[in-house]
């Protein structure tokens, strides 16, 4: 009996386990198609759980309970095919990221960093974060201003340019900032929004210039062009992303994530437990369950 016991939880954790290491490699083959298998995935895993929790469970009732099983009884056998499946799977997660997915370490960080960016999209800026995206803005404009030739142009004028052109951009975002509900301030839309205010300003700063030769308006617009493709280097997302990097989950070796995925699997599989548990429970033989109802 003892040996039929054990054989059972056995079998059906060993199932279990290479279920869960079939689905980390079918997770790997669909990787590089482009299509969001992740809902998918959430709902092929919780079926893996409760398929092989409740046929363990119900294979035990029958051939070692004689049909029937008290809920505890059925919570612990499926306890004991779960701690036998994580510890298959963890042996398995550390051939896996050793030998199989040797940078998946880096993947898996990489793609926490994007998952922040993306939750943070809709947040709207705060006026701090104006403040320092302004400052590296304002030295960046500088920075393209001093370095351009200034022959054949007033170099004070040109000087003069720079500096109202920063504070305009600084005028226009944080009276934007005191529009409700700005969806310019949202950090999808700020750096565009930002662009957008730059060209503005400086179309108007140029109108603003008396005798403004073409030569000072094309050194001008050459200098506006450098600064909006060196405006990549700071965009508000990733300056974001830099601030509060250390909210971003972040793994610096194989073993906490092998770890921290196998405990995972563990309390989800022990949650599930409850209720496949609850369903396997039969406090009578099914033949005396039959003749009760009729």
């Amino acid at each position: 009996m003892l040996k039929n016991k054990i054989q059972i939880i056995l079998k059906w954790g060993v199932y279990f386990g290479i279920a869960l290491c079939l689905f980390d490699i079918a997770k790997l083959l669909t990787r590089d198609i482009q299509y969001p298998f992740a809902p998918i995935f959430s709902i092929l895993l919780l079926a893996i759980i409760i398929t092989m929790l409740l046929l363990g469970t119900k294979q035990y009732r029958e051939n070692v309970c004689g049909g029937t099983i008290l809920y505890f009884k059925a919570y612990g056998v499926g306890t004991l095919i779960t701690l036998i499946a994580v510890v298959f799977y963890f042996i398995f997660l550390i051939f896996y990221y050793q030998y199989i997915d040797k940078e998946g370490i880096e993947r898996i960080n990489k793609k926490n960093e994007e998952n922040f960016s993306e939750k943070i999209k809709n947040d709207t800026i705060s006026t701090l974060e104006i403040s320092e995206y302004l400052a590296l803005l304002n030295e960046e404009i500088d920075s393209h201003f001093r370095e351009v030739n200034v022959e054949n142009v007033d170099s004070v004028k040109f000087q003069e340019f720079s500096e109202q052109l920063q504070m305009k951009i600084e005028t226009e975002l944080y009276a934007e900032k005191k529009q409700k509900d700005s969806t310019n301030l949202m950090f999808k839309n700020f750096d565009d929004f930002v662009r957008s205010c730059m060209k503005k300003m400086t179309d108007e700063t140029l109108l603003s210039v008396s005798d403004s030769s073409t030569v000072f308006r094309q050194k001008v617009l050459l200098v506006v062009n450098n600064v909006e493709d060196s405006m990549a280097k700071f965009s508000t997302i990733s300056l974001k992303v830099d601030k509060e990097r250390d909210k971003i989950p972040h793994y610096d070796n194989k073993f906490n994530v092998i770890l921290i995925t196998a405990l995972l699997i563990l309390i989800y599989s022990l949650f599930v437990n409850i209720f496949t548990a609850l369903y396997v429970y039969r406090n009578k033989p099914a033949r005396l369950i039959g003749h009760t109802q009729q």
